[in-house]
């Protein structure tokens, strides 16, 4: 108990003498707080001037004009993740990044970038990046790395990517790719109604479409005669097919309707309809030989295809984890595979292949995996926890107070915040905030971060995260890209004229339309559909009792 201050005045004590007292505990708390906050100081500095001796990406610089750097072996391989909230900078930071890595791929560094973006804004600036590397590059060593430069845009007006959903992917099983398929489409749809029976059906066609090599935009006619389903499936070589289908002819109208309505999703985005009518299928495990730049872009989606961009995502992780898991390809050095906004391709397959690249990517020499997008809480629970095991490091910037406490391991707790002190304090009070206390304290800290700073974090460290201002990162316009140079990264290596594509999606319609029509006569001259049908399959049902193929 603190004795009162009439006795303290009594036994010869005054206000001046305590309050210097409390100073000189204060200086005292001081030197020891710079003790311990030096000898952190020494070991960054130190492990900052290792790895300048090495390949290495600068992060950014502290406030003390440190560069933060880390090894580019490490950049490439090790999953990482970047949170911030819109405006406060994580694109140009990570673009920042990204520009590095580009630098060294073209100094010859065994590494390959794949950038998934599910809004466009980051593939696009990668793509300028790209454009305004290779302008600096001399001409034969240019048209090298052009031809290692792949840009799928599942929305440009001038060129896309040729991706038959349904072609078989080297070592990938058919039903097991048909059934991917179908959990997608089920699960974009969000119909409560869809039972497994409807699910093993759309997986069943899938596969039938995968084993006869039936494009996609040809499926609805299919499905518009029954009797052609149960034929074809007849003939599968696959057993399960053959029983999942045998009784398909019997298969209520209303179910017809649902599968038609699920390869509605995909096929209802013209820009879709026409990617996926192309002849020759982007082959994926290219992206990860050293050398290649890869952009996968869902930006500038037609109006209304959230759902499409959804599948089309999930399937477009899918196919990369595949190709990165593959036993049969050759592992030659590292790929960084950055996903932008992963909550824009989120389903329980996107998630669970995402999942796996980063539990299992380092361990089979395939990848290293960045996360970007607003904060944790955009992700399921089981990808958080998944992220909060498996990441090695960790880039926070401005966020709201939700998304920094959901990633409040990665705060600092150093013990070692002084609580503020007026003058004169008593003695006797604690020196420092106590844990909780630190933690709302770097929360508020995090809150209010400048554009363009982030705290880095890194576990395997023997040095406390630090909050750095990332690098200026402006890249050129288009305008100032030549233009034969921009047409060669817009367009990459296996890039198709969206007119090409469009001209083949109406040759597989009438095909599909001619034969379906053809069969409609039959069947009329046989006498099982009475009047003459039209010619026209639904897309999206007509409801109970309506005539298969009609019309609504």
């Amino acid at each position: 108990m603190i004795p009162p201050r009439w006795l303290l005045r009594l036994l010869g004590d005054d206000r001046v003498r305590e309050r210097n007292l409390a100073d000189a505990g204060a200086a005292a708390d001081r030197v020891r707080l710079d003790r311990d906050l030096s000898a952190d100081e020494r070991r960054f500095r130190a492990r900052m001037d290792a790895l300048a001796r090495v390949e290495h990406v600068e992060l950014g610089t502290t406030a003390e004009g440190q560069p933060y750097r880390m090894a580019l072996a490490d950049v490439a391989s090790l999953p990482g993740h970047c949170t911030a909230a819109t405006g406060a900078g994580k694109s140009r930071f990570v673009g920042a990044l990204m520009s590095r890595v580009m630098e060294a791929i073209v100094r010859g560094a065994p590494l390959a970038v794949v950038h998934i973006d599910g809004k466009g804004e980051g593939a696009e600036q990668q793509l300028v990046m790209v454009a305004a590397l290779a302008a600096r590059l001399p001409g034969g060593e240019r048209q090298r790395f052009l031809a290692n430069v792949h840009t799928l845009r599942f929305f440009d007006p001038r060129y896309l990517p040729a991706w038959p959903l349904l072609a078989p992917v080297a070592g990938v099983p058919v039903e097991a790719q048909a059934d991917a398929f179908a959990e997608v489409l089920s699960e974009v749809v969000a119909d409560a109604t869809v039972g497994p029976r409807q699910r093993a059906s759309l997986a069943g066609v899938a596969a039938l479409a995968l084993e006869f090599s039936i494009p996609l935009p040809a499926l609805p006619w299919l499905l518009s005669s029954p009797a052609d389903v149960a034929a074809l499936a007849a003939r599968s070589s696959s057993p399960l097919v053959r029983l999942e289908l045998s009784r398909f002819e019997r298969e209520p109208q209303g179910s017809i309707d649902g599968l038609l309505a699920r390869l509605g999703v995909l096929l209802r985005a013209p820009s879709l309809k026409a990617v996926l009518a192309g002849e020759n299928p982007f082959e994926f495990s290219r992206c990860f030989e050293p050398g290649n730049v890869t952009t996968i872009s869902f930006g500038g989606a037609d109006l209304g295809a959230r759902a499409a961009v959804r599948a089309m995502g999930s399937l477009a992780i899918s196919a990369l984890a595949n190709a990165a898991f593959d036993p049969r390809r050759t592992v030659r050095g590292t790929t960084l595979i950055v996903i932008d906004e992963p909550q824009a391709f989120g389903t329980s397959v996107s998630f669970g292949q995402i999942d796996r690249l980063i539990t299992l990517g380092r361990s089979f020499g395939a990848a290293g995996v960045l996360l970007l997008h607003q904060g944790a809480t955009q992700l399921p629970n089981e990808t958080q926890l998944g992220l909060g095991t498996n990441v090695v490091w960790r880039a926070l910037g401005r966020s709201a107070r939700r998304d920094v406490e959901a990633a409040s391991e990665w705060l600092p707790r150093t013990g070692r915040v002084p609580r503020p002190r007026a003058p004169g304090a008593r003695l006797g009070e604690p020196l420092f905030l106590d844990r909780g206390q630190e933690e709302r304290h770097r929360v508020a800290e995090i809150g209010r971060l400048p554009v363009r700073h982030f705290l880095v974090a890194d576990r395997r460290a023997d040095f406390a995260p630090r909050i750095i201002r990332a690098p200026d990162h402006d890249p050129p316009p288009w305008s100032a890209i030549p233009a034969d140079i921009a047409d060669a990264v817009a367009r990459g290596s296996s890039g198709v004229p969206r007119a090409i594509l469009e001209a083949r999606v109406r040759a597989v319609e009438e095909s599909a339309a001619a034969r379906f029509a053809e069969g409609v006569r039959a069947e009329g001259t046989r006498g099982r559909r009475g009047n003459a049908v039209p010619t026209t399959p639904d897309i999206v049902g007509t409801g109970r009792g309506s005539r298969r193929g009609g019309v609504p």
